[in-house]
């Protein structure tokens, strides 16, 4: 899948890129947290690292962390394009149109002015968020407009985002609580819970969701997890802090953002 991917970069195909990216996060989702390799230390260029784990058949914290941003990439890229269909700014379109028509199974269509989308698979379960009001039917062919059809294709990479993020959020649990259990080094027990932080962030402050109250509060639920990582970070035994791999944590980019977000958060209550 690893070779897919790459051949599909080499090759400029993006359909190649979006469905192997998306195959090997299901493969680190469908893994069992026994199955997943332990990193010694923090990897400064996880890419090269990924690559290498892959070449292994290896899957680890680091790798899913990795394979998860690459694909959210492209699910925020497809939102962008959405947004520029939906708003008819061609201009500042960036060129996945060809994905989400073979994706979602349409034909565009150009009559006059108007834009239409027939749907080549009406049975398909995202035609179910269109109205059957907004289909234009004329014999066996089944269409609709550009609103509609953007709409629809919105809610399922929204449903997709979400459920996905949620899947990678319940993975890097499972992994911290094997990580405790096992009574594994610090850095161990705590890259999990930074990982933690950042999807969880990114899922609550995205601007392409609007995530309900159940998943809201589960979202809440695992930032409140990812506070440990200060006790880990900070341990009583000032010693323990001192460890390379702890101090390469400390220092990387999610670490800085967690830390900043909680001394705000401790300066705003005693303001109040």
């Amino acid at each position: 899948m690893n070779h897919y991917l790459n051949s599909s970069r080499g090759n400029k195909s993006l359909t190649g890129e979006i469905i192997s990216t998306r195959r090997i996060l299901d493969v680190h989702l469908h893994s069992s947290s026994s199955k997943y390799e332990w990193e010694d230390g923090f990897a400064a260029d996880l890419s090269k690292h990924s690559e290498q784990s892959f070449s292994q058949n290896q899957v680890s914290v680091g790798t899913l962390i990795w394979i998860w941003n690459l694909w959210k990439e492209k699910v925020e890229n497809i939102f962008q394009y959405l947004s520029c269909l939906e708003n008819e700014d061609f201009n500042e379109c960036i060129n996945y149109g060809d994905f989400c028509l073979k994706y979602f199974g349409v034909r565009r269509q150009l009559n006059n002015v108007n834009r239409s989308y027939v749907i080549l698979n009406s049975d398909a379960d995202w035609v179910k968020e269109i109205t059957d009001r907004f289909l234009q039917r004329s014999g066996k062919l089944v269409s609709t407009d550009t609103r509609h059809f953007v709409s629809a294709a919105r809610s399922h990479w929204q449903l997709e985002l979400l459920s996905v993020g949620l899947k990678v959020l319940e993975t890097l649990g499972a992994l911290h609580k094997l990580s405790v259990k096992n009574s594994m080094s610090g850095f161990c027990q705590s890259i999990g819970l930074v990982y933690i932080f950042e999807v969880a962030k990114f899922l609550l402050g995205s601007k392409y969701l609007d995530c309900k109250y159940r998943d809201a509060k589960k979202l809440h639920n695992f930032l409140h997890l990812s506070t440990g990582y200060f006790e880990k970070a900070f341990p009583s035994d000032w010693q323990q802090s001192l460890t390379k791999d702890m101090t390469s944590l400390r220092a990387s980019e999610g670490s800085r953002i967690y830390l900043k977000r909680l001394f705000l958060k401790i300066l705003a209550s005693r303001v109040n």
